[in-house]
């Protein structure tokens, strides 16, 4: 039996960033990304309509941060294993948006390939 392929959103103001976040979820066996979001306000609209597997998200979003987003999306999709992907990956950081429901951190300089990691991981579940 096959099992269904891991479903990913992405919350990134990043150009550059989400471009490179594509390639590598295309390059994923058991995984495809379903939407990407640039802000806050877009991500929180998007994701009142659908309820990924997975989403990734920056801390800083243009002007804002995102806490409140992972605090929305812990209460609308408690499944959601909601992934930080930031440069902003002090011990602060990492406590406060645990504390705000995220379920891992990562660091964009150092931890890619473990975020990836992670996620082939909740795809063999």
């Amino acid at each position: 039996m096959q099992t269904q392929p891991k479903t990913v959103a992405v919350v990134e103001d990043s150009a550059a960033v989400r471009e490179r976040l594509r390639t590598l979820l295309s390059e994923t066996p058991g995984v495809v990304l379903v939407a990407e979001y640039e802000s806050v306000a877009q991500a929180t609209e998007g994701m009142a309509l659908i309820a990924p597997d997975a989403v990734i998200v920056d801390i800083r979003l243009g002007d804002n941060y995102s806490r409140d987003l992972v605090h929305f999306l812990k209460q609308r999709h408690p499944n959601t294993m909601v992934m930080m992907y930031s440069i902003h990956s002090d011990a602060a950081h990492r406590q406060a948006y645990a504390q705000a429901g995220a379920d891992a951190f990562f660091d964009k300089t150092s931890e890619t390939e473990p975020m990836i990691a992670a996620l082939v991981r909740l795809g063999a579940h």
